[in-house]
């Protein structure tokens, strides 16, 4: 999903906010993080559902993942 206005900030920002003693991630947050993501490029390589994957990316970032309020 590709969303204009998410207002819960970026994976970037939430690990720059972690590694300033801001935030605590613990390592279960981390992981479950580190899955979601997985998750979602598994889910955008197979938006089809015919194993052929549906988009493709040169360059994955912290920015680009981002949080919604929830």
């Amino acid at each position: 999903m590709i969303v204009p206005f998410v207002t819960g900030g970026t994976l970037d920002s939430k690990l720059a906010e972690w590694r300033e003693h801001k935030i605590e991630l613990n390592s279960e947050t981390r992981l479950q993080y580190a899955l979601d993501m997985a998750r979602g490029l598994r889910d955008l390589h197979n938006i089809d559902d015919d194993g052929i994957p549906s988009a493709t990316h040169g360059d994955l970032k912290e920015q680009q993942y981002l949080f919604g309020e929830d």
